[in-house]
């Protein structure tokens, strides 16, 4: 069991890993209404409009449609206090209130712009407006929990980090990586070489081996012999230490391309995240932004449903067309 469930009984534990709890349907409110709040006052107005009440006094209490006794917000969790909740509306993954007018302030386009369709989305799906579009099909559908939302914040997360404000510092930061992966891509292909080089040789030194140790060799096994023992002269790879010198050139080329294998795998996968980050902003700068989300999931349902359909009227036709069996 994890840390966080500690101090509570195996009831409540069991009722949160269920989803029913009134604490944890306290937390999912919360959760859901903070990416959508200005600040706690607006929070605690929409609970109450959602019928919940709330007690204020030396210990600020909650109470939920339909439940008996108030519960106080310290005993739903840390993050569940006023001025923990303050705080997470605020700085929540960058989006607060603070973040956005620092952002506009610096004139970090990309960032208020994408701040601003978060915004929007959570307030659908807090209002029920958004279909359902699942990440994690096993967790409550919360605008946390939902694709386009843990894209964008995915991609917000990645501007921030990088300090990317404007389509011009994506673009600069596009050009950059280009460069660095092509050298990262002449140094690959020249290691590669080497350790091809190098491993023909550990090849040969085993044959200069195997043909040493025999008693008798034949005429074309002496000259192969030669040849060998004259390829590993040239590489001082004849006694034993040259020949450590050998494999531990070896092992460190095998590391060394795994290690540039890795790199060149986080540019790719950062050049297709620069190229998502464009499509996005392209799309939010058309306008109507987190409509065409809308609309998208709502022809995707009613293609699922057109194809369903299609699909039990075929079904019937097999059955009414299937002939009968003569008896």
């Amino acid at each position: 069991m994890n840390n966080k469930h500690l101090g509570m009984s195996y009831k409540e534990w069991d009722s949160r890993r269920k989803g029913a709890s009134w604490k944890e349907q306290i937390r999912r409110e919360i959760d859901t209404l903070v990416l959508c709040s200005k600040n706690y006052d607006e929070l605690a107005a929409s609970l109450e409009e959602k019928g919940y009440e709330i007690k204020y006094g030396a210990h600020t209490a909650i109470r939920a449609p339909g439940q008996q006794r108030f519960t106080r917000l310290k005993t739903i969790g840390n993050d569940y206090t006023i001025d923990s909740i303050n705080s997470r509306i605020l700085w929540k993954d960058d989006l607060g209130n603070a973040s956005r007018e620092d952002a506009y302030n610096k004139g970090q386009v990309l960032t208020i712009c994408y701040a601003d369709i978060i915004t929007q989305l959570a307030k659908r799906i807090a209002e029920g407006k958004k279909k359902k579009n699942k990440r994690d099909d096993s967790l409550p559908y919360l605008p946390h929990n939902d694709r386009d939302v843990f894209q964008l914040t995915a991609q917000l997360a990645l501007i921030n980090r990088l300090g990317i404000h404007s389509i011009s510092d994506l673009d600069a930061k596009a050009d950059e990586l280009e460069e660095k992966t092509k050298k990262l891509t002449d140094e690959f292909n020249a290691i590669t070489v080497r350790h091809a080089e190098t491993e023909k040789l550990l090849q040969q030194m085993e044959i200069y081996k195997e043909l040493s140790n025999r008693d008798r060799l034949s005429l074309s096994d002496k000259m192969r012999l030669q040849v060998v023992k004259q390829t590993l002269s040239r590489h001082s790879a004849t006694d034993q230490p040259g020949i450590d010198r050998l494999k531990s050139e070896y092992r460190d080329l095998d590391e060394k391309i795994a290690a540039l294998k890795a790199e060149l795998e986080n540019c790719n996968n950062l050049k297709i995240a620069y190229q998502e980050i464009k499509d996005t902003y392209n799309g939010i700068s058309k306008g109507n932004y987190v409509n065409d989300l809308i609309e998208r999931d709502r022809a995707k349902k009613e293609s699922i449903s057109q194809e369903l359909d299609s699909n039990k009227h075929n079904a019937t036709n097999i059955g009414i067309n299937k002939k009968k069996p003569k008896l």
